[in-house]
């Protein structure tokens, strides 16, 4: 299964850390270590299966344990509104070389840790004010009629 980042989501990777904004909730996410790496697959357009088989040649763990990992690890991102599932028709980087999460330097393999989705809500309401979306055809400052 493939999935896509969502409309409304912004993000970036900023030296060990991704950060996630849904201007749909207004909250915002952090991810870091594999949560980075399986995030950076997934909007590059890897599939579940690609990732889990990359990571497995990057982590010292079972490909059952990592498959059980990266699947509940998407479904809290789907859960949270960051991530949907699509046909690989709908994905626009897929091809049949999907991106390769980087083995480390020495080539050996890395204790692995779960990722973990750690979400904040405490700019929610900083977050959802998005002028933006709420103007008329002239643009701001002009707020659209309530309907």
């Amino acid at each position: 299964m493939f999935y896509k980042i969502n409309a409304k989501i912004s993000y970036e990777t900023i030296e060990e850390e991704t950060v996630i904004i849904n201007f749909d909730s207004g909250k915002y996410y952090s991810l870091d270590k594999a949560g980075i790496l399986v995030w950076d697959s997934l909007a590059q357009g890897a599939s579940a299966q690609n990732i889990v088989e990359d990571l497995s040649k990057r982590y010292e763990e079972s490909p059952a344990n990592l498959e059980a990992v990266v699947v509940g690890f998407i479904a809290e991102l789907e859960k949270e509104g960051l991530i949907s599932s699509c046909d690989a028709t709908d994905i626009r980087n897929v091809d049949s070389a999907h991106p390769k999460i980087e083995t480390s330097m020495t080539g050996q393999k890395i204790p692995f840790e779960a990722p973990v989705v750690h979400k904040y809500s405490d700019m929610q309401d900083l977050l959802l004010l998005d002028p933006i979306d709420d103007v008329d055809e002239r643009g701001w400052p002009n707020r659209k009629p309530d309907a």
